[in-house]
């Protein structure tokens, strides 16, 4: 990877990731958890395993909406619509750790590309080769990050073109 990247390791899971990020990518730094890493100025994304999935992302890129807070709060959201998972992820896993290792790597791969076009897009991970889930965050109306940056009302909208009736 030509760009720098940092990884902060947040618990003993995100130490195991990262070591596994560190075997195949050695030009990867790491630092400890920042206070904020909106202070960064760089794109940045989380990793969180959820009970049934790796989530990475979203992709918070400076300048553009969709940040953690409005991702956990679209998850809630629409988690009854999400595919279910066949299994319970296990913390301890150690292929859960390696399937984060991969998932980080290759999102990583995109944002070092075009950050702005991962700006807000996280991806769901289950293991078994299944082809991620993508989506684009939708900030949630009233985000003190997002909602500023967004250049339209978030939430529902409906528009109908021209309704005809026949007698």
């Amino acid at each position: 990877m030509a760009e720098p990247v940092v990884v902060i390791p947040f618990d003993g899971w995100g130490r195991e990731v990262t070591g596994l990020i560190a075997a195949r990518a050695p030009a990867v730094r790491f630092a400890a958890g920042p206070a904020g890493l909106e202070a960064l100025g760089v794109p940045f994304l989380t990793v969180e395993r959820d009970g049934h999935a790796v989530w990475v992302g979203p992709t918070v890129v400076p300048g553009h909406p969709g940040c953690h807070r409005c991702a956990q709060a679209r998850r809630r959201q629409h988690a009854g619509s999400l595919p279910p998972v066949l299994a319970p992820v296990a913390a301890e896993d150690p292929e859960v750790t390696r399937l984060a290792a991969r998932a980080v790597l290759a999102v990583l791969r995109r944002v070092l590309a075009a950050p702005e076009a991962e700006a807000g897009v996280t991806r769901r991970f289950v293991a078994g080769g299944t082809p991620p889930l993508a989506g684009r965050v939708v900030p949630v109306s009233g985000c003190a990050r997002c909602h500023r940056l967004t250049p339209f009302v978030a939430g529902w909208s409906l528009r109908a073109g021209a309704v005809t009736t026949t007698a």
